[in-house]
């Protein structure tokens, strides 16, 4: 048995005792030669319903906040100054973005996303902003509070993801935020990202529009190879320190065995702990999963 959560351990590592092979490099998950989107489809830092692909302005909420006029340079350079919350929808905004929008991520790498809250600094520098981007209230817990303290600043809102829908409610009953572990819903992130910001800075919606046209064929080869490492495995079970995995597993027929629920920083009682050792033996599972920044015990 082995507890895999550092880089060094992740090297050449044949995933969760599946009969494919992925490669691990420098924290990152990397599926044979596509490597820039797989940190975020498979990264152990799993922090994360596919609608419309339209433009809709439901895609932004100006309810609290007031909508700018398009092209709003107001960012480092005269470049749209955004706001984004989790890694996953960080990077989307970096390469949607690109040259034209500077992006200032609130949850650090190392940060615990689920527990994050804001402090003064964050909140003045959303409210110097121009967009807003984050991923669901169910996972950015905080966000209603945020939005009502900065109600009446020229800010834009774009949130990626919707919930819930018949798919996404894991064994809990509860919706499963993180969807970007499904690369086609993480699409729809793209998308939605890709819109939001158009809608503040039209001029740059040609460049939005190509960037996230090549980001959805990444992650539409990514899907791809998934897809097909993954339909012939011989187990179907994952072990993971907390269950995050719900629409990775539902997109590739896997089923997660979770230490503890949804969220990473919760406790595990030994009932827990005895129940999947026994699992693991039955089903020889060799490996286990778990975020870097969880409790090792």
């Amino acid at each position: 048995m082995r507890l895999v959560n550092t880089p060094e351990q992740l090297n050449d590592l044949e995933v969760g005792s599946l009969c494919c092979r992925i490669t691990f490099s420098k924290g990152m998950v990397i599926v044979k030669s596509v490597r820039n989107l797989v940190p975020i489809l498979l990264a152990l830092i799993a922090t994360t319903s596919c609608g419309n692909s339209e433009t809709s302005d439901a895609l932004l909420l100006p309810s609290l906040v007031q909508t700018p006029g398009p092209t709003a340079h107001t960012g480092s350079g005269n470049r749209i100054k955004a706001i984004t919350t989790i890694y996953p929808v960080t990077f989307f905004t970096e390469q949607i973005g690109g040259d034209r929008v500077s992006v200032v991520p609130l949850v650090k790498p190392d940060g615990h996303a689920h527990i994050f809250e804001p402090t003064p600094g964050d909140l003045k520098n959303i409210a110097d902003a121009d967009v807003l981007i984050f991923n669901h209230p169910a996972f950015e817990m905080w966000i209603g509070r945020a939005l009502a303290n900065l109600e009446g600043h020229s800010l834009s809102v774009v949130q990626a993801t919707d919930l819930p829908t018949a798919t996404e409610i894991n064994e809990n009953g509860k919706p499963d935020p993180h969807v970007w572990l499904d690369p086609t819903k993480a699409i729809v992130q793209v998308r939605r990202i890709q819109q939001g910001l158009s809608k503040i800075d039209r001029d740059g919606a040609i460049r939005y529009k190509t960037n996230a046209d090549m980001l959805i064929e990444q992650l539409t080869s990514i899907d791809r190879l998934l897809d097909r490492s993954l339909a012939s495995c011989q187990h179907d079970e994952i072990v993971v320190s907390h269950l995050a995995y719900g629409n990775l597993a539902e997109r590739y027929g896997l089923h997660q065995l979770g230490l503890t629920g949804m969220l990473a920083e919760s406790e595990v009682g030994p009932g827990r702990i005895a129940e999947i050792v026994e699992r693991i033996k039955q089903r020889g599972i060799k490996y286990i999963f778990q975020e870097p920044i969880s409790d090792r015990r």
